[in-house]
């Protein structure tokens, strides 16, 4: 599955098979997915939807970084802290 990705193959052969395949995941948009990764129990699945909140600058970011805090661990609320106050 991942032996396109890991081989020596041109950039182009490897986008076509990960564009080919698709699994049987669903399809999800930027906002639902950064979402998903809000509701994880993983802090990196968490630290990396904050991050990616506020450098795409996505509507009401800071909004949803304050509510996600409200329901988060320590490490989570002093990286969230350092975003919005930059």
């Amino acid at each position: 599955m991942i032996a396109p990705l890991v081989d020596d193959l041109p950039l182009e052969e490897k986008m076509a098979a990960c564009l080919k395949w698709q699994g049987d995941y669903p399809t999800l948009t930027l906002g639902e997915l950064l979402a998903k990764l809000d509701k994880s129990p993983s802090l990196f699945d968490q630290v990396v939807a904050v991050r990616l909140k506020a450098k795409l600058q996505m509507p009401n970011w800071r909004i949803q970084v304050r509510e996600q805090m409200k329901h988060s661990s320590e490490p989570l609320h002093q990286y969230a802290y350092e975003l919005l106050e930059s």
